[in-house]
C-alpha cells in the first residue's frame, strides 16, 4: 500500500478552474509539490509527471485527496491500494436467457457495460492495475469489449475451470497481488463506493479483510450481516426478521496474510474455494474481518427486474 510523500503549498497554485457540481476542485500550477521524506512507517513518495504545455495539474477532492493525470496521490499519509480483482466468471443463470449469449459484467446500463462503472470506480480511486477473471469460453467477448473500450488498466486472466471467487486467487494470482492490500469485487453489480474511506477505515480498524457494508430495503433476500462494533460477527443467509439491513455489497480489501488462513485447503488441491465460506467465518471467529458502511449506491442487477431497476433508476455516475 502506497502513501503519499507530496506536501502542496497553496502559495503556489497558479490557477483554480471553476466548480464542476461535483464537488471536485481543480487547480494547476507552475512548479511540482515539494517532497518531503518518506515517513518512518516506510510510507513512499509519488511522482508528479509534468502537463504536455507546462506545469503541474492537481485535483483536490474533500481537501484529503489529490489526483494527478491519472495517477493517484493521497495527502496527510492517507493510504491508496493500487491492484484489484474483478470476477467476472459467473454464468449469471438468473439472467437466462440473455446471459446465454453476453457475459453478465458486459450486460449495460444506460448503454455502458456494469463492468465499466466498477473500473471507472477503481481507477477514480487510484488503483493503477486491474485483473478481471473470465470464463474460457467468455474470452472472446471480453477481448473485444477491451477493443471496445480501451481500458488500458486491465487484464484479462482466463479461467480454465471453475474456482469458485477465491481459488484463481489462492493458486495462482496471489503472485500478482504480492505482498500488498488488494482489492476484490463481483463484477455483476454497479457500486459507487468511496474506496479512499474504506482505505482509511480498513487500516485503522485492523485485520485481515474488509467488506464494504450497503443497507438496502430488502435485506431478508441476502445474507444480512451481524455486526460486533465495526467487524463482522456472522451473516444470517435470508433471516425472516432480519437484525440489520446491511448486506454485504461484494466488494472487499484484503490483505496478502489471508491466504494462511486457508493453507490446508490449497496444500490439499482444492481449486473450487468460495471467499463466503471458505474464509470470511474464519476471519469472523478470529476477529479479523472488519466492515466498511459505505453510504455510496449500489444495485444487485442479479434478475432482470432488478437489472431493469438499474437501468431506470441508477443515474449519472460520479465523476
Amino acid at each position: 500500500m502506497q502513501h503519499s510523500g507530496w506536501r502542496w503549498d497553496h502559495s503556489e497554485i497558479t490557477r483554480e478552474y471553476p466548480p464542476d457540481g461535483t464537488g471536485v476542485r481543480r487547480f494547476q500550477r507552475s512548479a511540482p509539490p515539494t517532497p518531503r521524506p518518506d515517513s518512518p512507517n516506510g510510507t513512499k513518495q509519488i511522482g508528479i509527471p509534468e502537463l504536455p504545455h507546462g506545469g503541474y495539474s492537481l485535483v483536490i477532492n474533500g481537501g484529503d485527496v489529490a489526483k494527478i493525470l491519472g495517477c493517484v496521490v493521497i495527502l496527510n499519509d492517507m493510504a491508496i491500494v493500487k491492484k484489484a480483482i474483478i470476477l467476472a466468471g459467473g454464468k449469471g443463470t438468473r439472467l437466462y436467457p440473455v446471459t446465454l449469449e453476453t457475459p453478465k459484467p458486459l450486460l449495460t446500463v444506460n448503454k455502458k457495460p456494469i463492468i465499466n462503472y466498477l473500473i471507472d470506480m477503481f481507477r477514480r480511486h487510484g488503483v493503477t492495475e486491474i485483473a478481471v477473471t473470465v470464463r474460457e469460453s467468455d474470452f472472446d467477448d471480453f477481448s473485444w469489449w477491451l477493443r471496445r473500450w480501451q481500458n488500458n488498466l486491465v487484464n484479462l486472466i482466463v479461467e480454465k475451470e471453475p474456482m469458485g471467487t477465491f481459488g484463481l486467487w489462492a493458486h495462482q494470482l496471489h503472485t500478482w497481488t504480492g505482498n500488498e492490500p488488494f482489492f476484490l469485487t463481483n463484477g455483476d453489480e454497479l457500486k459507487d463506493i468511496n474506496l479512499f474511506e474504506m482505505t482509511a477505515h480498513h487500516e485503522k480498524i485492523g485485520g485481515l479483510a474488509t467488506i464494504a457494508a450497503v443497507e438496502v430495503p430488502n435485506p431478508n433476500e441476502y445474507g444480512v450481516i451481524v455486526f460486533d462494533g465495526q467487524r463482522i460477527k456472522e451473516f444470517l443467509e435470508k433471516p425472516e426478521h432480519p437484525p440489520t439491513k446491511f448486506i454485504s455489497s461484494g466488494l472487499y480489501i484484503l490483505e496478502p496474510g489471508i491466504r494462511e488462513m486457508i493453507a490446508d485447503k490449497v496444500k490439499s488441491g482444492e481449486k473450487f474455494l468460495m471467499i463466503e465460506k471458505d474464509l470470511f467465518p474464519k476471519l469472523a471467529a478470529e476477529k479479523k474481518l472488519a466492515a466498511y458502511r459505505s453510504k455510496g449506491k449500489w444495485f444487485d442487477c442479479g434478475n432482470l427486474e432488478r437489472w431493469e431497476k438499474a437501468i431506470k433508476e441508477w443515474g449519472p455516475e460520479t465523476k
